[in-house]
């Protein structure tokens, strides 16, 4: 579900033409909810808690190369 949503807002954002960057708040599912990112959205982060990849950081990744061939 968040590589999903990642697709659509980044694909959203990355179609403006004012858009410079586009950033995701947390890096990792820390779990102990200590760092604002994770008390707004849990486990919202980029890793899991051992900070393997989930399937949002291959969608980021894809956006990313399409994004920079197309400004070739």
């Amino acid at each position: 579900l968040q590589a999903e949503f990642a697709e659509k807002i980044y694909t959203l954002f990355a179609s403006k033409p004012g858009v410079k960057s586009i950033t995701w708040w947390d890096l990792t599912d820390s779990g102990n909810h200590e760092d604002i990112g994770s008390r707004f959205i849990p486990f919202s982060g980029l890793t899991r808690r051992d900070f393997s990849p989930k399937p949002i950081v291959g969608v980021i990744s894809k956006i990313r190369e399409k994004v920079h061939t197309e400004l070739r």
